[in-house]
C-alpha cells in the first residue's frame, strides 16, 4: 500500500510494476493559491510531468508520475502571471525526491557517512550517489540547545596530531555535544563565551588557551581543571624522574638494585670498574682497551665520566605469551617442564598463540633456573614505563609480583622512596576529593628537591583555583572524552570528505 501526507489531495491514476514500482498522481483540488501574492488561482496555463523518487516499497523502488497544473495569476499586481501548483509537503521545489525519502537519506548519511550509507540505501531500494547524500545533510538545521547551559566542558580534539586542533563543547548537565569550534585559539572560544553569558561552570583540560578565554571572556564561571588531565601531568614529571632512579640503581651494592639493572647494563657496570682500577695502576687507554674489550675511543671517553653510561634501551614490544607469562612460571616451578603439556594447557585457557613462543619462553625459565635464579627474579628489567606505572597505580590495584618489584625499587632508589609517597599522596586527593590537601602537597613536592615535581608544583600554582576546584567539585571532562572518541571514529570514515560543516552536522546531530 502506497500512503501519501494528508495534507495533499492527490489521486492516483495508475501504477504500474515490473523492476520498479511506477505511479501516476494527479491533484484532486480544483482550485490553488498563488505562493507569491496569495490569490485563489482557478484558471489552468498548462499541464506537464515531473518525476519523483519515493521509499521503497517491499524492496522494490518508487517513482512517482505527477501530473503538473500550471495555472494564471489573475492579479494585476503580482509579479508572476503564471505558477505551477505545489505539491507540499510531498515534495519541495525543484528536488527528485519526496521530502521523506530525502529524511530517511538525511539519516543514513548522519549514521553511516556518505560512502557507506549510499552502499546501504542502494540494498534498501533507495539510489543515491555519495554526493547526493552530501547535500541532502547540508540542508539540515542544527540542533538548539533546550534550555539555559550553565555548564559546559571544553576540550581539544585533533584534525591532525600535533599540527591543528578544534575545540568541542559539551553541556555537563545534559552530556551531550552542543558546539564545535574549528580551532582552540583565545579569540575563537572567546566569541562563544562572549554569546553565553550563563556559563557558570567550565570544566577544562590545562591548555592554556582555554585557561585566558574563559578568565577574559566568563570571569564570573568557575574554572575546573579536569583530574585526569593534572594526573596525566604527574605521571609525565614521574617519568622524567627516571634517569635519576636508574643512575642509583647503578651506584648502589643492593643485590635488589642489581636485580632491577638488565645484563647489558650490569655489564658496563663491570667494564666500568675494571676499567677505573687499570687506570689507577698507570696503564694507557691503548693498553686497557684490548683487557675490557672497549675500543680506545670508548675507553677515553670513559675515563673522564665519573660513573659507567647509561644504556637507552627501547622498551621490548609486548609478546602473545606475556599474558601467560605468571601461570607458565607456576607451573614450572610446581616441576611441570615438558612443553607439550604446557601448550594443551594454555589453549586450554584462550592461549592462541604459536608453540614455538611457548617453548622459547620454556629455554629462558630453564636458562634462568640453570644459573640460579630466584623464580621471582625471572622478569625482564624495569622500563621508563613499568617504573612510572609502579610508582602511580594505587597500592591496592597492584599484583603479587608488581608489589615485589615496586618493594624493591623503593628500598634500593632513594628517590623513588620519595617520590612514591608524594604521587600516592596526591593520587588520594584526586580519588577522594580532597582539595583542602593541596597546599600541604605542594609545600612537601617544592621542599622534595625533585626539580620535575618541583616544576608540577609551580604549574599547579600558575593554575591553582582551576585545579584546586577540580580536587573538590564533581565536574570533569570524561563525558568529553567519550565523545572526542565518536568524533575521531566519525572523521575517519568519511573518507577525505570530513570538511568541518560536515563534521560539525554529524557529530551535533547524531548526538
Amino acid at each position: 500500500m502506497i500512503i501519501f501526507p494528508e495534507q495533499i489531495h492527490v489521486k492516483i491514476e495508475q501504477i504500474h510494476v515490473d523492476e520498479t514500482v511506477n505511479v501516476v498522481l494527479s491533484s484532486t483540488e480544483a482550485t490553488t493559491i498563488c505562493p507569491t501574492c496569495g490569490t485563489t488561482a482557478t484558471h489552468i496555463h498548462s499541464h506537464y510531468s515531473r518525476h519523483l523518487r519515493d521509499l521503497p516499497v517491499s524492496g522494490y523502488p518508487v517513482r512517482l508520475q505527477v501530473m503538473v497544473r500550471r495555472f494564471f495569476c489573475r492579479n494585476p499586481a503580482c509579479p508572476h502571471k503564471t505558477f505551477a501548483e505545489s505539491f507540499w509537503p510531498l515534495a519541495s521545489h525543484y528536488t527528485q525526491h519526496t521530502n521523506r525519502l530525502r529524511a530517511t537519506l538525511q539519516h543514513l548519511g548522519l549514521a553511516l557517512g556518505a560512502e557507506a550509507g549510499t552502499r546501504v540505501a542502494s540494498q534498501l531500494g533507495m539510489a543515491a550517489s555519495p554526493s547526493s547524500l552530501l547535500r541532502f545533510l547540508r540542508l539540515l538545521q542544527l540542533p538548539t540547545p533546550t534550555g539555559v547551559v550553565t555548564m559546559i566542558g571544553l576540550d581539544d580534539w585533533a584534525y591532525k596530531r600535533k599540527r591543528r586542533y578544534g575545540t568541542l563543547i559539551c553541556d555537563l548537565s545534559t552530556g551531550k555535544p552542543i558546539e564545535m569550534l574549528p580551532d582552540r585559539t583565545v579569540h575563537t572560544v572567546k566569541n562563544w563565551l562572549h554569546e553565553h553569558p550563563e556559563v557558570t561552570i567550565i570544566s577544562r583540560d590545562r591548555w592554556s588557551e582555554y585557561a585566558t578565554a574563559a578568565q577574559q571572556a566568563a570571569p564570573q564561571a568557575r574554572q575546573v581543571a579536569d583530574r585526569w588531565h593534572v594526573l596525566h601531568n604527574l605521571t609525565e614529571s614521574v617519568s622524567a624522574l627516571f634517569p635519576r632512579i636508574r643512575t642509583e640503581l647503578k651506584v648502589t651494592t643492593s643485590p635488589m638494585a642489581q636485580h632491577l639493572l638488565s645484563a647489558p647494563q650490569k655489564t658496563r657496570q663491570q667494564q666500568y670498574q675494571e676499567l677505573q682500577n687499570l687506570a689507577q695502576q698507570g696503564l694507557s687507554a691503548e693498553r686497557i682497551a684490548p683487557l675490557v674489550g672497549l675500543s680506545e675511543r670508548t675507553v677515553y671517553r670513559w675515563l673522564t665520566q665519573p660513573q659507567a653510561p647509561s644504556w637507552h634501551r627501547t622498551s621490548r614490544s609486548s609478546s602473545v605469551i606475556d599474558p601467560y607469562q605468571s601461570y607458565l612460571l607456576k607451573r614450572w616451578n610446581e616441576g611441570c617442564r615438558k612443553g607439550s603439556v604446557l601448550c594443551r594447557e594454555l589453549k586450554a585457557r584462550g592461549y592462541h598463540g604459536s608453540e614455538r613462543a611457548v617453548y622459547r619462553y620454556l629455554t629462558y625459565l630453564s636458562a634462568q633456573t640453570s644459573s640460579k635464579q630466584e623464580p621471582h627474579r625471572i622478569q625482564l628489567p624495569l622500563s621508563n614505563k613499568r617504573v612510572t606505572w609502579l610508582l602511580v597505580k594505587p597500592p591496592e590495584d597492584l599484583d603479587e609480583q608488581e608489589q615485589q618489584e615496586l618493594g624493591m625499587l623503593r628500598q634500593a632508589s632513594a628517590t623513588a622512596e620519595q617520590v612514591y609517597h608524594l604521587v600516592q599522596e596526591f593520587g588520594q586527593m584526586v580519588r577522594q576529593h580532597q582539595g583542602d590537601q593541596l597546599d600541604h602537597w605542594l609545600r612537601a613536592a617544592n621542599e622534595s628537591g625533585l626539580p620535575a615535581l618541583q616544576s608540577f608544583a609551580s604549574g599547579v600554582q600558575r593554575d591553582y583555583a582551576a585545579v584546586r576546584a577540580g580536587l573538590t567539585l564533581p565536574y570533569s571532562n570524561g563525558l568529553l572524552e567519550g565523545h572526542i572518541n565518536r568524533l575521531k571514529l566519525i572523521k575517519r570514515s568519511m573518507y577525505g570528505r570530513a570538511n568541518f560543516d560536515l563534521l560539525r552536522l554529524r557529530v551535533l546531530c547524531t548526538s
